[in-house]
């Protein structure tokens, strides 16, 4: 068996233990919750997502797939209007289009 060389003060017992911390880390994660880990996850402030309180032409929040009626938002915390705007605008799917005619 061919030894290797590490850089440093790394000795193969260190490496070793922090592989080791490493996946029991990566396990402890990943067992979390979802609501947990998503209540983690910080907002953007609205200074920030340049939010503001009027569309930009047909883009406003309403339509937005980061909307959470009534008014909040699932990237920019603080209340969000309807009608506002951030830089973070994503249409919804068939969010513009006609409602299907009865037959």
């Amino acid at each position: 068996m061919q030894k290797v060389n590490l850089p440093g003060p790394w000795s193969r017992r260190t490496v070793l233990t922090c592989m080791g911390r490493m996946g029991v880390a990566a396990v402890a994660l990943g067992a979390l919750p979802v609501s947990v880990a998503r209540a983690a996850v910080q907002k953007i402030s609205q200074k920030i997502a340049q939010y503001q309180d009027h569309p930009k032409g047909t883009q406003h929040c309403s339509v937005c797939v980061q909307f959470l009626p009534p008014d909040q938002c699932k990237l920019v915390a603080g209340k969000i209007i309807p009608n506002g705007w951030c830089i973070f605008f994503a249409p919804k799917p068939n969010a513009g289009a006609a409602p299907p005619s009865a037959s």
